[in-house]
């Protein structure tokens, strides 16, 4: 059973399943939170090679900085795991489908004869991974593409550009 056989019309039908590539979507969320990371081991180094005044140095500083970060650290690949259990994208001959979520499973839809934009965003992680990943955003009247993306986004995924020219197709044909 597919995961999103639950949530179909009763004439709907699925085109095609995508999976985000587990090794983008991974080091994407490393990626963005190792400035946090540097910054919490920074702080910690900083109280103790400065102490304040009258007080001796404190190997304690680091070692909680280095606790702080580590317990982050799993706490995020726990999350990730997770996230990525869930997380999958579909086309059906009436709508685009995001299904995703953590604890839960939470499904988002866009229908096809709503879509009015289809952008393929590459960024400098799916340039620095050089695996020919990207994202698809889609925008519609009531949901347009900002800057910092839209709601509906089939992210990290294998050849955007292909499946781009496969989606536009299909929006085309329903439309």
């Amino acid at each position: 059973m597919s995961n999103f056989e639950m949530i179909l019309d009763k004439d709907e039908s699925i085109l095609k399943e995508y999976k985000p590539n587990k090794l983008k979507m991974y080091f994407s969320s490393y990626f963005s939170c190792g400035l946090l990371y540097l910054f919490v081991i920074f702080a910690g180094v900083m109280g103790y090679l400065f102490p304040e005044q009258g007080q001796e140095q404190n190997i304690w500083f680091i070692i909680i900085s280095v606790i702080i970060v580590v317990v982050a650290l799993i706490i995020q690949t726990i999350v990730l795991v997770l996230a990525y259990k869930k997380r999958c994208y579909c086309i059906t001959n009436k709508r685009i489908i995001i299904r995703g979520g953590v604890m839960g499973v939470d499904y988002k839809s866009l229908d096809l004869q709503s879509i009015s934009a289809v952008a393929v965003y590459v960024s400098f992680v799916d340039k620095l991974l050089r695996k020919d990943t990207g994202s698809l955003r889609f925008g519609s009247m009531g949901s347009p593409m900002t800057n910092n993306g839209t709601v509906y986004t089939f992210n990290h995924v294998n050849k955007p550009y292909e499946m781009y020219k496969e989606i536009k197709e299909y929006i085309n044909q329903s439309k």
